[in-house]
């Protein structure tokens, strides 16, 4: 069983932790593993992304690849695209077959 996570935290309804499908669940460690800053997870320092880090152009290639190198590591999670949005990167997935998104927030990066 895994919990739900919204905004970095566990979801209750009726005092109870929500849980999520396999597909959520991959989702959800996707935009972690992206979202997450590389080299300032303590316990692996091989964890996360350079996204929030670039200000290169052209964004969506670095982007792309930030996010293929930070879900390397997560079965069935494949990069599909990435595309610059106001503020942000959207980065298009693949989980098992199935479409997925997530949007990354830049701060002042874009």
């Amino acid at each position: 069983m895994v919990s739900k996570l919204v905004n970095g935290d566990y979801s209750l309804e009726n005092g109870q932790p929500l849980t999520v499908t396999y597909l959520e669940e991959l989702l959800q460690n996707a935009f972690v593993a992206v979202n997450t800053r590389r080299r300032r997870f303590y316990p692996n320092k091989s964890f996360g992304s350079y996204i929030k880090e670039t200000a290169a152009l052209p964004l969506e290639e670095y982007a792309f690849a930030f996010a293929s190198q930070a879900t390397d590591g997560i079965d069935g999670v494949y990069v599909k695209s990435a595309e610059q949005l106001s503020g942000g990167v959207k980065i298009k997935l693949l989980l098992n077959d199935t479409e997925g998104e997530v949007v990354i927030a830049l701060e002042d990066n874009v």
